[in-house]
């Protein structure tokens, strides 16, 4: 795993700011043209809102300590267990597999810490590119909205257009997870056998001296 996701801190407040105002980023996002001051009174309100158990989001950082984006789950539902899903990943950066990374890091979250049942990713109908990244991932169902007509409504409201609606369900998520570990091998040196072997009888011997 090439990135990892640490908690919101003021300290990450201007390279949060250069990369949610890049203008492909902002336009993904239908962001207006903010400040500085904008992005640390958004981390402020988050780190608030997650002491208060609505939202749990990380900022993500790539090998280097580089923020190249944000993952939030929000609108937590703890009686139902459900979240939404928002991620954007840093212009410079798109195409790389960040996203794909990101997304597992959370879920595991999501799942394992804070035990919910079902994720939700939306999209825009008009934004194909974060379409097509949900599409990719291999432990989604796509286009749920009849079975979630209200989650789906949910976030056409926050967008203000008509949305698709994906899902990740955490037994989905537990057997892909089950199987990337099954893939898993343990590599033996071939002469692993033979030492083993050595070393029993050195053992046998000098027992019985």
């Amino acid at each position: 795993m090439r990135i990892q996701l640490v908690k919101n801190d003021l300290q990450y407040a201007e390279q949060i700011y250069h990369a949610s105002q890049e203008e492909h980023v902002r336009t993904a996002l239908m962001l207006p043209e903010g400040t500085i001051d904008n992005t640390r009174t958004f981390i402020e309100s988050t780190i608030l809102a997650e002491t208060e158990g609505k939202v749990l989001s990380r900022v993500i950082l790539n090998e280097v300590g580089e923020v190249i984006g944000h993952t939030t789950l929000k609108d937590i539902n703890h009686p139902d267990g459900f979240a939404h899903l928002g991620t954007w990943i840093s212009y410079p950066f798109w195409g790389k597999g960040y996203n794909e990374e990101s997304k597992q890091l959370i879920l595991e979250i999501a799942f394992h810490e804070v035990g919910l049942e079902w994720v939700f990713l939306g999209a825009s109908k008009r934004n194909i590119r974060s379409q097509k990244a949900q599409e990719k991932l291999p432990y989604i169902r796509l286009h749920i909205e009849n079975q979630f007509p209200q989650e789906l409504e949910k976030i056409e409201k926050q967008l203000g257009e008509l949305c698709v609606l994906h899902g990740v369900h955490k037994l989905d998520y537990f057997h892909w997870e089950h199987k990337q570990k099954s893939h898993l091998t343990i590599s033996i040196p071939k002469n692993h056998t033979a030492i083993s072997s050595f070393t029993a009888s050195n053992c046998r011997r000098s027992h019985s001296r």
